[in-house]
């Protein structure tokens, strides 16, 4: 059984962007005896979250001084051969947004690997140690480049730090190299796995399959009114399509509440957007808010459909999170949502859908009788419980972790 666990994050616990990673913290620091967190960066906010007391908390690799920064990555002793590797096999050079990102990155792992938190670290006992990184890109660069440890190296894949299509220039640097270099490989989808083995059928590593779980808070309620309200989470990135949802919601011929829950760069657009929206259609912006109190918002809240149109996704958080407060979803079949959402809870959109097909699928949801909707829901909240349900899925990923031995001595 390993007693330390060691976990490298984007950010966590400072930053908003893992705030799904508390409850995997939670579970995790009951099974070993400590942990080991070392953050990347603050991701612009220095204030730490709580953490159990068995957790030892690291400053971020990155501070927050970018110009210190960028001459601790330049000025060291640290190799740089791998950059002009990868540079050259993925033809960065021909692109200068690419070559630019590519040295970056390169960099950063140059950053890593000379820092003094790390060598030290790698140079201990790790016997029994466990090492958890859990992105699949960027913070994990520099694995490549260390000697052979004993610990095992586990690398968690999302959506993001695994779909080359959603990245600039369609690649993700280093994601071979890193594929080679890990023990093992977990996947939060089928979907994840199967793409990872399609890109890469000349590589053999231990690919495993651990959904994210989802802490139980209680089942919501569905509005007693004829008003339907209609519920999106996500940030407003691009590839999040929140624009799409308006352009839905334009077309349907019932009252409506939209409310968007989330922050980011197209936050102001969308709201403008928002004002062209029928008068029988009226729409809320909460900004980002808390997890927990987004939790309460889907238990003490009326909603009776949850949207999600994301051109692409690892499999959402935001979709297991309405589907255990037993909220109908509706979401386009990218990534692994297909395997949370079928018509017993909701329904797929195709990726290219219509808006107006879209609302007539809502529309028809609307007229269901009440029991008809009251089985959905069920439905829903059952599928939360089949896949995840933290009480099932963090308890079979902890036992992997301790169990797992190394694979890849290099």
């Amino acid at each position: 059984m390993k007693k330390q666990l060691i976990l490298f994050t984007a950010s966590f616990p400072y930053g908003k962007v893992e705030q799904f990673l508390e409850p995997e913290i939670a579970y995790l620091a009951k099974s070993f005896k400590k942990i080991i967190i070392i953050p990347s960066s603050y991701m612009g906010n220095s204030t730490m979250r709580q953490v159990p007391r068995n957790v030892e908390v690291t400053s971020p690799i990155m501070g927050l001084s970018k110009t210190n920064e960028f001459f601790k990555q330049v000025f060291n002793l640290a190799p740089i051969s791998f950059m002009i590797k990868e540079i050259i096999e993925s033809k960065a050079y021909k692109k200068k947004e690419l070559l630019s990102h590519c040295i970056r990155i390169s960099l950063r792992a140059r950053g890593y690997l000379s820092n003094p938190t790390i060598q030290k670290l790698f140079k201990t006992d790790l016997n029994d140690s466990v090492v958890y990184f859990y992105w699949g890109c960027y913070t994990n660069t520099f694995i490549q480049l260390l000697p052979a440890i004993t610990a095992p190296i586990i690398v968690r894949y999302h959506g993001s730090d695994l779909y080359t299509e959603v990245n600039k220039g369609g690649v993700i640097f280093f994601q071979k190299k890193i594929l080679q270099s890990l023990d093992y490989a977990v996947f939060i989808s089928n979907f994840g796995k199967k793409y990872i083995a399609m890109k890469h059928p000349e590589l053999a590593f231990d690919a495993r399959v651990f959904r994210l779980g989802i802490i139980d808070k209680g089942i919501g309620q569905s509005s007693k009114d004829d008003i339907l309200r209609v519920v999106s989470c996500s940030n407003t990135a691009s590839v999040k399509r929140v624009h799409l949802i308006i352009e839905t919601l334009k077309h349907l011929n019932i009252t409506a509440e939209w409310t968007h829950i989330g922050d980011g760069t197209l936050l102001k657009k969308l709201k403008q957007d928002s004002l062209s929206l029928p008068n029988n259609i009226h729409a809320n912006f909460t900004g980002s808010m808390d997890n927990k109190i987004l939790r309460d918002f889907y238990k003490n809240s009326p909603i009776d459909i949850f949207l999600n149109v994301s051109e692409s996704e690892g499999i959402p958080v935001s979709v297991m999170e309405a589907l255990s407060a037993g909220i109908p979803v509706f979401a386009t079949d990218v990534g692994g949502t297909s395997e949370l959402i079928d018509d017993a809870v909701g329904g797929l959109i195709d990726k290219n859908f219509e808006p107006k097909h879209l609302a007539e699928k809502i529309e028809h949801f609307y007229s269901l009788s009440t029991d008809e909707k009251i089985n959905i829901r069920n439905n829903a909240r059952k599928k939360w419980e089949l896949t995840a349900n933290a009480d099932k899925v963090f308890p079979e990923f902890i036992a992997f972790l301790q169990n797992c031995t190394k694979q890849n001595n290099k």
